[in-house]
């Protein structure tokens, strides 16, 4: 079998300290045929001679426009069927493309791939504020646009880069992908390697999260929507998700339980925070976010009314919800929706559950994990139809650890028509902070909640509330 030519871009500007580390890590690569194209983008020092001195290297030379001009310049001169990504201060894995195109062959429907990255601080650099761990594999680092690998005619059918943003490019041309369909996958193994120092753009404009993020988040925002006329939140008869995300004093984790949402393939997409009088930074957090994130505030009423808050104020005709320690895969929604649109008579979908112990306190007494996945028929795994919500009714603002149970079991006396994803949906972190651990009252709350639900099914009836049949769902593509 003749596999595909892969073309390798690695943009350049002023990077000769670690350009020939980069060169050589693609070269290295374990995958053959592919081609190494450096644009460099009008560098000051040695980069050009470093990437002429690799016979082989293709080099093109052009004056400085910035990354994705740089990006557009390497993927217009590609021979390859394929594309793949490295830039100048970044490595790859001998198995990056390997790993990805493999994945691209075997599935036909796939148009793009992602994957990990890890991360390593030169000397003296203190991690930047945006640098996180990574929620589902419990390492510092993440799913970076840039470790996409797709196929050429996906490019040329998106578009290229967008040389307008000062950076994101790389995100920009992913929301772009997905509203126009492209169907893209999220690989577990790490397939970049990222080195932090005091010139990376993104640790720069990291120093100030609240103020530098947010006009770039607009900036796409705007010129997707307004200058081009066209729409980044997906096809235009695909509904509004609307994630609630109830938060009291949760700025350590709320940062990356966001990321989690807008990591999300689904369009569009809204997240509604609603912070429960928090007294820490939760609200400069939310900033970070902006326009994706909707900030509420309120005096704090607990969860059940912090979610009904959320649910008032969603615009979306389906309803999801997390918690603001805990993440999501980016695929949640994707799938989830993609049931309740083939499923019309189906008011819910819920997922499983995987645990994890916080990075920061692995070592810790008491906190372990579940040994696989759990089913969770419970908010913080469904997906719901706004109408399904209502006829329910909105949480109990007084039932405190039982929350979840007691709505259950309304759930299950209003013949909520269900159905079951066979997939994580959720990624809930253990911490010292659990509820649970700081409120031994919840059990009796729980046993409390059960006995008036039994005490009302009694009232009305053996068959007055009779479940309608859960149906599982498969893996699907």
């Amino acid at each position: 079998m003749t596999l595909p030519l892969v073309s390798v871009v690695l943009p350049v500007f002023d990077g000769e300290r670690f350009l020939e580390a980069a060169i050589e890590s693609v070269l290295a690569q374990d995958y053959e045929p592919f081609e190494v194209i450096v644009v460099d983008d009008g560098s000051t020092d040695g980069s050009g001679d470093i990437a002429r001195s690799h016979p082989g290297v293709r080099v093109l030379e052009q004056e400085n426009r910035g990354d994705a001009a740089a990006r557009n310049a390497g993927v217009r001169a590609a021979r390859g069927e394929i594309l793949a990504f490295c830039d100048h201060d970044d490595l790859l894995p001998p198995d990056k493309l390997a790993v990805q195109v493999g994945h691209l062959l075997s599935n036909p429907s796939v148009g793009c791939v992602l994957g990990r990255m890890r991360t390593s601080l030169e000397p003296g650099v203190e991690p930047p504020p945006w640098l996180g761990r990574d929620r589902w594999f419990g390492e510092v680092g993440g799913i970076p646009a840039m470790s996409m690998v797709t196929w050429t005619r996906v490019m040329r059918r998106v578009g290229e880069f967008d040389p307008r943003l000062p950076s994101g490019s790389d995100l920009d041309w992913l929301i772009r992908a997905r509203a126009r369909g492209v169907e893209i996958s999220f690989l577990p193994q790490v397939v970049l390697y990222r080195r932090i120092h005091q010139a990376n753009m993104t640790h720069r404009s990291g120093e100030d999260r609240v103020g530098v993020i947010p006009s770039l988040a607009e900036h796409i925002h705007r010129l997707r929507e307004g200058v081009d006329g066209e729409s980044a939140r997906g096809p235009r008869d695909r509904p509004l998700v609307s994630v609630v995300m109830p938060v009291h004093n949760g700025g350590a984790y709320l940062g990356e339980a966001i990321e989690s949402v807008r990591l999300q393939t689904y369009r569009p997409l809204e997240v509604v925070v609603v912070d429960d009088g928090s007294t820490d930074d939760t609200s400069l957090v939310v900033r970070g976010f902006h326009p994706l994130a909707h900030y509420v505030w309120q005096p704090h009423a607990g969860i059940g009314a912090a979610r009904n808050r959320g649910v008032g104020e969603a615009r979306g005709a389906l309803i999801a919800f997390l918690d603001a320690d805990d993440g999501m895969p980016p695929d949640r929604i994707e799938r989830q929706a993609a049931i309740l649109a083939a499923e019309p008579s189906t008011d819910a979908v819920f997922g499983q559950v995987r645990e994890f112990v916080s990075p920061e306190l692995r070592a810790t007494p008491g906190l372990r994990p579940a040994m696989g996945p759990l089913e969770l028929r419970s908010s913080v795994t469904m997906l719901i139809r706004r109408a399904a919500l209502e006829r329910v009714g909105p949480y109990s603002p007084t039932a405190a650890g039982a929350v979840e149970v007691e709505w259950r079991a309304r759930a299950l006396e209003a013949d909520l028509r269900e159905a079951l994803l066979d997939r994580v949906v959720l990624e809930r972190r253990l911490h010292m902070g659990n509820y649970g651990r700081h409120h031994p009252e919840a059990r009796a709350e729980i046993l409390s909640v059960l006995k008036a639900a039994l005490d009302r099914r009694r009232e009305s009836g053996p068959d007055a509330h009779r479940p309608s049949p859960s149906r599982a769902t498969g893996r699907g593509g």
